[in-house]
């Protein structure tokens, strides 16, 4: 699947004007988190589609990897995931990393 629009191939019109084929899809929720699990084994991983459009989504991520690891550092790890996702198909992807005892203070 894809997400937004993105020209395919060009083709001519009838008055020679170039015109493009656009593909629109979306992108499941549980995809994005097979791909953080896959890439940290053991994360706790919520994500969510507020708009019910496929195109913004939320991820929570809660890993013991991310103990004494900058904030910036977490994000990148999650990121290296999902990288061919917001390349092409992932218009926006609202990122909340921490480490599990900070998960059982926010969502337990």
């Amino acid at each position: 699947m894809i997400i937004g629009f993105r020209p395919i191939e060009s083709i001519n019109s009838l008055a020679g004007d170039a015109e493009y084929l656009y593909i629109y899809c979306v992108v499941d929720p549980q995809e994005v988190e097979r791909r953080i699990v896959a890439s940290i084994p053991g994360a706790k991983v919520i994500v969510r589609d507020p708009l019910r459009d496929g195109e913004h989504l939320e991820a929570v991520v809660a890993s013991e990897k991310f103990v004494g690891m900058p904030l910036v550092q977490q994000h990148k790890l999650v990121m290296a995931a999902l990288r061919d996702l917001l390349q092409e198909r992932l218009h926006a992807l609202q990122l909340k990393t921490m480490t599990p005892e900070q998960f059982q203070k926010e969502f337990l």
